[in-house]
């Protein structure tokens, strides 16, 4: 399923407003992380658009920390975000939009901050609309916060999207945390605080229970319905909700 047109569209938005900085005529990291001359050279001379999955994640695991400076990282931007949506799956979409929080882009100009904002919002919708087998929602939401973007106002979206998707999404957000829920009442590691105690509120919720069980019984019979059932005795066992 390729990304609808609001994520293109936001996807063209950053090439435009982020070609004021050009590809690095020369490159600074460190030599303990396993970069070689040749490798960074290869990010320098390709097109941008031409710059496949692997280059990307070896970029974007080192970017600013061991690799580059912000500037280089706003060169590589819009074709690391076009991946996330056009390859699922084959970057660390939490690792890659924290990279946003490093970069300090919510003090980058205006129009640069609108580009990355509209991103977000579309691959948040996109994510709700698609489903987990197209788009990890779990991943995104978690990405955002660690963007320090609205976790909560996405939350509020989600409760407001009574779609099929958005339930599977949510059955698989609560079935990967499974064991964290049920051992201690938490998301594990990767969440910033305060998105995980809001995630957290959304899950206690008896609406959210009463919202997968609901889904699980309209859906046929499957594995779709299967974890949505699961899901829902899930938050029922480990939050005390009844009827689930």
């Amino acid at each position: 399923m390729p990304p609808p047109p609001p994520v293109l569209d936001a996807i063209a938005r950053l090439y435009e407003v982020l070609a004021r900085y050009p590809a690095p005529t020369h490159d600074h990291y460190s030599p303990y992380t396993g970069i070689t001359p040749e490798v960074a050279a290869r990010l320098r001379r390709a097109p941008l658009r031409e710059l496949a999955v692997d280059d990307m994640e070896r970029y974007t695991r080192a970017a600013m920390t061991t690799w580059g400076d912000a500037a280089q990282f706003k060169h590589y931007l819009p074709r690391i975000f076009e991946l996330v949506a056009t390859r699922p799956g084959g970057l660390d979409v939490p690792c890659v939009l924290g990279k946003l929080d490093e970069a300090a882009w919510q003090t980058w100009p205006d129009d640069e901050r609108d580009a990355i904002a509209a991103y977000l919002a579309a691959l948040w919708a996109h994510a709700l609309a698609a489903g987990p087998e197209v788009v990890d929602a779990t991943w995104v939401l978690q990405g955002i916060g660690r963007a320090r973007g609205n976790v909560t106002a996405c939350l509020s979206t989600w409760q407001r999207t009574p779609a099929p998707a958005a339930d599977r999404q949510l059955a698989e957000l609560v079935l990967r945390y499974e064991r964290e829920l049920t051992d201690g009442g938490t998301l594990g590691r990767g969440w910033w605080p305060e998105d995980a105690d809001a995630v957290l509120g959304l899950l206690a919720a008896p609406s959210t229970c009463a919202r997968l069980a609901a889904a699980a019984s309209a859906h046929a019979p499957g594995d779709g319905r299967r974890a949505l059932a699961a899901a829902a005795s899930t938050l029922a066992r480990v939050f005390g909700h009844a009827g689930a």
